[in-house]
């Protein structure tokens, strides 16, 4: 007896065709090109520490600025600001951007590229992100401030 195989969705071969493209990609390195902090410290040192006293607003934007036969480069620019309920004043904004080579062992479509800048380039830099948020919050002498697990923001 024969068995016939289905054609696979098309769904699927879109995977397939992404997942060639990704092991074609070879992560090089990433880095911090720019920060800047602000803190209201009077503000802050008034206002009390329950949770709902603060809204917590974060952006996260990334894109493609160098795409060549061999390599990209994507960079994200973050931001995250807190503002006290009520008040469009901010408390403490942490803005940065870093960006990541990525080299490449078949040349890519740009649209392949910029696809992986918006989906799993994220997977990339969010630990990155993480670690900078947490680690600049604690040197500013604040309550250290965790981002989630998730990079789904």
């Amino acid at each position: 007896m024969a068995i016939r195989k289905k054609a696979p969705p098309a769904s699927s071969l879109v995977t397939d065709s992404r997942m060639a493209f990704i092991k074609t990609v070879k992560f090089t390195g990433l880095g911090l090109d720019e920060a800047s902090v602000s803190i209201d410290r009077l503000t802050l040192a008034q206002i009390s520490k329950k949770d709902d006293t603060v809204n917590t607003e974060i952006d996260i934007d990334q894109k493609v600025i160098a795409h060549e036969d061999d390599f990209f480069v994507v960079a994200v620019d973050f931001e995250l600001i807190q503002r006290a309920k009520g008040s469009e004043a901010p408390l403490l904004s942490i803005k940065a951007r870093f960006s990541a080579l990525f080299r490449l062992t078949e040349r890519a479509s740009e649209e392949s590229v910029s696809r992986f800048a918006s989906l799993e380039a994220r997977l990339v830099f969010f630990p990155y992100l993480r670690h900078f948020v947490s680690d600049i919050s604690y040197r500013m002498a604040i309550d250290p401030i965790v981002l989630p697990m998730t990079s789904e923001l």
